[in-house]
C-alpha cells in the first residue's frame, strides 16, 4: 500500500513582522512574470504541456528586498526545519535557490507539476485562499500532469502565516490556478538539505536551465558564519579579506578568509588566529570534524560549492 504523503506545519504568524504580507505584496508586484518553460529532470508536466504562465521573484530580490525573510530562511524557519526531521538540516549555500517567492494572479497561472530534488522543502503561505491556489501532492509517486495528480491526492490550502515542511522528491505536485481574476497568491519557497542528501546532489541539469552557463556567486554570507562559528579559535578577528566572501566584518567571528580555492582533498587555504599571532597555511580540518561533528558536512558542501562559483583571479 502506497504510503500517504505527510507535511508538517507550523503557524509563524506571530513572529513575523507586523507588516510582513503589505511587504511581501509590494515586492511581488515587480515579480518575473513570463511563461516559464518546464523544468528538465523534475517535471512531471503532461506531454503536451511545454510551459507555465507564472510568476518569480528571483533570490537576489528577496534577499535584498525581504531581509527578514532571508534571515529567517537561515535562522527561525531552519530551526523548525530541524524539528520537521530526524537529522542535521542545512540551508543553501548557494543564495540563487535558497528562499523565492511564487506568484500568481488572475486565473491562467499555476506553478508547475513536478518533483522536488532536495530532500526538505519550506513554503511560508504569504496569502490566504480557502478555494483555488490549492498545493496538491499526488499519493501515486508515477502520477503525470495535474489530471494525473488529483485522481488520488492530498490538499494543502494555504493559510497566510503558515509554514509547512514536507519531502517531495517523490510526490509528483503542483498549485491549482486561483478562481478570482482579481486573486493573488504568493508563497516564499525555501530549499533545505540534509546531512544524508546535501546539496551537492542537486542535479546540475537543473542550475543550466535555470542560469544558463553562469557559474555560482560568491558563498553566501551564512557560509563565512558557519565557517567561522564551528572553527572555535582564541579570539574573533578584526577584518575579513576575501576575494571569495565580500562579507562584512562582522559575519566572521573566528575566523579571516584570505583566499579560499577548493581543493579534493577537502583542505581550504585560510589564515587562523593562533594566541597573539596569525598563520597563514593550508590546513586540515580533520581534527575540527571530531570536535563537531557538522564540520565536515559543511566543509563538504562548501568544497562542492567552490568548485562551481566565480572566484576572481
Amino acid at each position: 500500500m502506497q504510503q500517504r504523503f505527510r507535511w508538517t506545519t507550523f503557524d509563524v504568524s506571530g513572529s513575523l513582522p507586523p507588516a510582513w504580507q503589505q511587504e511581501v505584496v509590494a515586492v511581488a508586484a515587480d515579480a518575473d512574470f513570463r511563461e516559464f518553460p518546464r523544468t528538465p529532470v523534475l517535471s512531471r508536466e503532461a506531454p503536451a504541456v511545454e510551459s507555465i504562465h507564472r510568476g518569480r521573484v528571483h533570490a537576489d530580490q528577496v534577499r535584498d528586498r525581504l531581509p527578514w525573510l532571508y534571515k529567517a530562511y537561515r535562522g527561525e524557519f531552519l530551526q523548525l526545519a530541524g524539528e520537521a526531521v530526524k537529522e542535521q538540516v542545512l540551508p543553501a549555500y548557494d543564495d540563487r535557490y535558497g528562499v523565492v517567492l511564487n506568484v500568481q494572479q488572475g486565473t491562467t497561472m499555476r506553478f508547475e507539476c513536478h518533483v522536488d530534488s532536495n530532500p526538505l522543502t519550506g513554503l511560508l503561505f504569504c496569502t490566504d485562499h480557502p478555494v483555488g491556489g490549492e498545493l496538491v501532492f499526488a499519493h501515486d509517486g508515477g502520477a503525470a500532469g495535474t489530471a494525473g495528480v488529483d485522481q488520488d491526492c492530498s490538499v494543502i490550502r494555504p493559510h497566510a502565516g503558515h509554514l509547512i515542511f514536507f519531502d517531495a522528491r517523490g510526490r509528483p505536485h503542483y498549485a491549482r490556478p486561483l478562481t478570482a481574476e482579481s486573486g493573488l497568491r504568493i508563497v516564499a519557497v525555501m530549499n533545505f538539505y540534509t546531512e544524508s542528501f546535501p546539496e551537492s546532489t542537486r542535479p546540475p541539469e537543473l542550475n543550466r536551465h535555470l542560469y544558463g552557463g553562469q557559474l555560482a556567486p560568491a558563498a553566501s554570507r551564512y557560509a563565512v558564519e558557519q565557517v567561522a562559528e564551528m572553527v572555535v579559535l582564541p579570539r574573533p578577528v578584526s577584518r575579513l579579506q576575501s576575494t571569495a566572501f565580500r562579507a562584512p566584518a562582522r559575519s566572521c567571528k573566528a575566523l579571516e578568509i584570505s583566499h579560499i580555492r577548493a581543493a579534493g582533498s577537502g583542505l581550504l587555504r585560510c589564515r587562523r588566529w593562533n594566541g597573539m599571532r596569525s598563520t597563514s597555511s593550508n590546513t586540515s580540518f580533520r581534527s575540527a570534524s571530531h570536535a563537531n561533528p557538522r564540520f565536515a558536512t559543511v566543509l563538504s558542501e562548501l568544497t562542492h560549492h567552490f568548485r562551481h562559483m566565480t572566484v576572481p583571479a
